[in-house]
């Protein structure tokens, strides 16, 4: 059920990449924003949503997610299409992956704008594991 899910949700980003009619139905801004914005903002779209269905699905763990958005969230794209689509994750559960995964991409881009003397390319949490440490 879960990839039979994703697969439509990834024929329908498709669509919507490949035809700028059907890209402006999914984008509620689409008369404020350029048809190469759109793109971007559908492909950002799609990297965040398969990040997080692996997460729901077991083929990634929270701090595999989480380096994976820290890399996201360091691109200038990604941020401007964080901002323009905080209205669709109002709504989200919150004991949800989606609402724990925008938490964190929250939390990484106020800590982007918050720049340390110390450490300055460290942003978030630094996970366990290969290149991490446990404290």
């Amino acid at each position: 059920m879960e990839r039979t899910a994703q697969q439509r949700h990834y024929a329908l980003l498709r669509q919507a990449l490949d035809d700028p009619e059907m890209g402006a139905f999914v984008d509620s801004q689409s008369d404020s924003i350029s048809p190469q914005t759109r793109r971007q903002y559908l492909f950002a779209n799609a990297m965040y949503a398969n990040a997080v269905l692996a997460w729901r699905a077991g083929a990634m763990d929270r701090d595999e997610v989480l380096r994976f958005l820290r890399s996201l969230a360091r691109n200038p794209v990604f941020r401007s299409y964080w901002v323009a689509s905080a209205e669709h994750r109002v709504n989200l559960p919150e004991d949800s992956h989606g609402a724990e995964a925008a938490r964190m991409v929250e939390e990484l881009l106020q800590e982007f704008n918050q720049p340390s003397d110390d450490e300055w390319w460290v942003v978030g949490e630094v996970p366990n594991g290969p290149g991490g440490t446990s404290t």
